[in-house]
């Protein structure tokens, strides 16, 4: 099929609009916004106030206007913020307790040598990225090295580690050859393994997403996060059921998929580094103050009855 849609001037896609029924009721502010946004990016937030999604002619819900699906965008926005701000906390968390427990188990600069690793390949792949960011580092820490230390040539791992990506710090603990030291770290945040690296795997995608200003609202978002097993003898703090979600136009979201689980997830994490942590009451609020339907994000109506939250 040959694409052929044209380009429409700013004026065009506000007529547009206005032709599939919806109120927009100060064009010059709808222009505004369209030119800093962008129709196609803006469009994903129209797609829930479509009369029929599966039509091609778009035709908006009666009484639908610009504001509520510009709300609907800031609330996204906001969202990503808020993300970002709990997985900073988590990944600053994450840096320190692998560098504290790795140097204090080895030496310094024991992440320059493969006999702590599983992997030689990916070791070596690490090393070569590490070396490129030092190399390329402007960080004043990192200049400092330089400038005072002959040999290593590269620096303790307490420095390399904050010249790393999240996803590279999240491959190296990945890689660490002991078992027993990796499951030392896992248990700072009462997990197994196993589920340590579930977990950071899908905040790491989750930080990417809100980094490049990805739509996290109302988003399914493919990779299911390994859950804690229930047994009597090894029960961590976890809500009791995960199950589907059936919103207000019949649409079902698997809570296991969705933003909910992440937020679950999140949550473990800094209740774990924080028991007066108030982020989900801000993240509560913030839902409230943008009238969120959260069925949308995979919350059940009754979620906050769980002891989980509390």
């Amino acid at each position: 099929m040959q694409f052929n849609k044209s380009t429409l001037s700013l004026l065009a896609q506000i007529k547009l609009l206005k032709n599939r029924g919806l109120i927009i009721e100060n064009d010059d502010r709808a222009i505004r916004y369209l030119s800093h946004i962008g129709y196609y990016r803006l469009s994903a937030y129209m797609i829930p106030f479509y009369i029929n999604k599966k039509e091609k002619d778009h035709k908006f819900l009666a009484n639908t206007t610009f504001n509520q699906i510009l709300n609907l965008y800031i609330f996204d926005r906001k969202l990503r913020l808020i993300l970002l701000e709990a997985i900073e906390r988590i990944e600053i968390s994450f840096r320190s307790v692998i560098n504290n427990s790795f140097v204090l188990a080895t030496h310094s600069h024991s992440y320059l040598e493969n006999e702590y690793f599983q992997d030689n390949e990916k070791h070596k792949k690490l090393l070569k990225k590490i070396t490129k960011a030092f190399k390329n580092s402007k960080e004043v820490f990192i200049q400092h090295y330089k400038n005072t230390y002959s040999e290593p040539k590269l620096p303790p791992l307490w420095m390399t580690i904050h010249v790393l990506t999240f996803k590279e710090v999240f491959y190296f603990y990945e890689n660490i050859k002991c078992k027993k030291l990796k499951q030392q770290i896992a248990q700072t945040y009462n997990l197994q393994n196993k589920l340590l690296v579930s977990w950071i795997r899908v905040l790491s995608d989750l930080r990417n997403f809100c980094a490049h200003h990805a739509r996290v609202w109302n988003r399914n978002f493919g990779t299911t996060p390994m859950t804690p097993k229930t047994k009597k003898n090894n029960l961590i703090k976890w809500p009791k059921r995960f199950e589907n979600i059936i919103c207000t136009n019949g649409q079902e979201i698997q809570q296991k998929n969705s933003l909910y689980a992440l937020i679950v997830i999140i949550w473990y994490f800094l209740s774990q580094m924080n028991t007066h942590s108030t982020w989900i009451e801000r993240f509560t609020k913030l839902c409230q103050d943008h009238q969120i339907d959260m069925r949308k994000l995979g919350f059940s109506k009754d979620w906050q009855d769980d002891p989980f939250w509390s």
